[in-house]
């Protein structure tokens, strides 16, 4: 009777009769070989359950189920897994699923579950459950000293950014849709706020605050002559000043576009014991009249340079300290005012092209309630703000599709959400913290984000095949 025989690290191989070189098969010169092309998934599972303890993050997962063939783990792991290989939508998810992309993440024995009981659980997840894991990640994040040295010179800066999460057209509606003006058209949305760590290297999602319905009234449409359902929803001003003050305490710095320059949310943050930089781009505004009168007859206060390969950058900036009124509040209460400081910042943008010098200018409003903040830092800081636009919003809207509806309802559409958020902070602190080659390799632009999930998900699919053939056993991956 034949034999099976097994390679120190679990390949195996049935000899043929008679065959005396089989069970060498050469796989233990072919070692080190192997590893190093399942590197990318063995190390990124590796990392997840050792630093996260991401099997106990599995575990907590729960949903409203009445009859459970499987447990709501192994739903959460093919979803993670979908949203760390950046599946757009759950017809893809399923397709993968049939290929066998996640067979190496489970025992043989563990049937994965179909399309449908996915899309049903997800409708009844138990949300609590899942923002606890998601705080777990970012509390392990911040007891690794990841914020220790701050993000931008020193301080640990939050971007606050409003988006729309999942667009569902003109037909999809539930009681939380927000109605949304499309050109002639209107179109349903959800809506949510998001606060997200930024920095050179560190982009963290933080915390998301969905929107809610704050009313609704009938109204007919005159173009089409039909009854038409009009819902507001709360502003993303009053989302942010809720989401403030659930935000972890290492964070010290807000910055936000030129929709959260009102005092109501700048007084929020101070009472936060924070501080804020937003942009100010309203040119009616008293403080920015004021500060382009006082530039135009004024020297500027200072400048510095900035130089950055060929490009030479020369800021010039003036500042006026003033104050910005709450109207909701009494003239004669104190806490009318707030105080803050108004930058204009002129930047001079020097490059040469093959000999010959271009130049282009820009101009920046910013406030900021800080006034012992460098003007280098809040320069620094705002344009920092756009990480959650470029590194998080067009990622996810791009390569996971976030606005897609992946499955109708205000208890899927932010457990996804949620899931997705945890797939991208884990692979950001896999490829920017562990992972010391790659930062080099992606600032030199000699790989990217997306070239590596694609490398790991033909190592998914490859491993399959030697699972499949028994070549490998189907804990291949899962070494811990």
């Amino acid at each position: 009777m034949d034999k099976k025989i097994t390679s120190p690290y679990n390949i195996v191989c049935t000899p043929k009769k008679g065959d005396v070189t089989i069970s060498k098969f050469k796989f233990q010169q072919k070692k080190k070989l192997l590893e190093k092309e399942f590197k990318r998934s063995k190390k990124f599972l590796r990392y997840i359950k050792r630093v996260f303890d991401f099997d106990e993050i599995v575990k907590q997962q729960k949903d409203l189920r009445k009859k459970q063939e499987l447990k709501t783990g192994v739903i959460f792991t093919i979803l993670f897994w979908g949203f760390v290989l950046r599946v757009q939508s759950f017809n893809r998810l399923e397709q993968m699923i049939n290929y066998g992309v996640f067979n190496p993440l489970f025992p043989r024995k563990i049937k994965l579950p179909s399309i449908d009981t996915i899309s049903g659980a997800i409708a009844k997840w138990d949300l609590e459950a899942l923002e606890k894991s998601f705080q777990t990640i970012n509390a392990v994040l911040a007891k690794n000293k990841t914020f220790k040295n701050g993000t931008i010179d020193g301080f640990t800066v939050c971007a606050f950014d409003g988006t729309d999460v999942v667009n569902t057209g003109e037909k999809k509606k539930c009681e939380h849709c927000i109605l949304m003006k499309n050109g002639k058209g209107f179109h349903y949305v959800h809506k949510s706020v998001v606060a997200m760590v930024i920095g050179a290297e560190i982009n963290y999602v933080i915390k998301q605050n969905m929107l809610k319905v704050k009313s609704e009234e009938k109204k007919i449409d005159k173009t089409t002559f039909k009854e038409k359902i009009i819902t507001k929803s709360e502003g993303e001003h009053t989302g942010a000043i809720e989401l403030l003050e659930e935000l972890p305490s290492f964070i010290d710095t807000i910055v936000g576009d030129s929709l959260y320059f009102t005092s109501p949310f700048i007084k929020s943050v101070v009472n936060s014991k924070r501080h804020a930089v937003i942009r100010l781009e309203d040119k009616t505004r008293n403080v920015h009249m004021a500060l382009e009168h006082f530039s135009q007859y004024n020297t500027c206060n200072d400048s510095f340079t900035n130089k950055v390969d060929n490009i030479t950058t020369t800021v010039y900036y003036w500042f006026k300290d003033t104050r910005i009124e709450d109207s909701t509040v009494l003239a004669k209460d104190p806490e009318r005012y707030v105080a803050i400081r108004i930058y204009k910042f002129i930047e001079v943008i020097e490059s040469a092209v093959k000999g010959k010098e271009n130049y282009s200018f820009k101009e920046v409003f910013v406030g900021t309630t800080n006034k012992d903040m460098l003007p280098k830092t809040v320069l620094k800081i705002i344009h920092r703000r756009w990480n959650i636009e470029n590194s998080c919003f067009h990622q996810l809207k791009t390569y996971c599709n976030m606005e897609h509806c992946f499955k109708h309802g205000s208890v899927a559409i932010e457990a996804i959400l949620n899931i997705m958020f945890m797939a991208y902070n884990l692979i950001q602190a896999f490829l920017f913290k562990r992972l010391r080659s790659f930062n080099g390799e992606f600032t030199k632009g000699k790989t990217t984000i997306s070239w590596f999930i694609e490398s790991m998900k033909f190592e998914l699919v490859i491993v399959n095949f030697l699972i499949k053939y028994n070549f490998v056993e189907s804990d291949f991956l899962n070494t811990t």
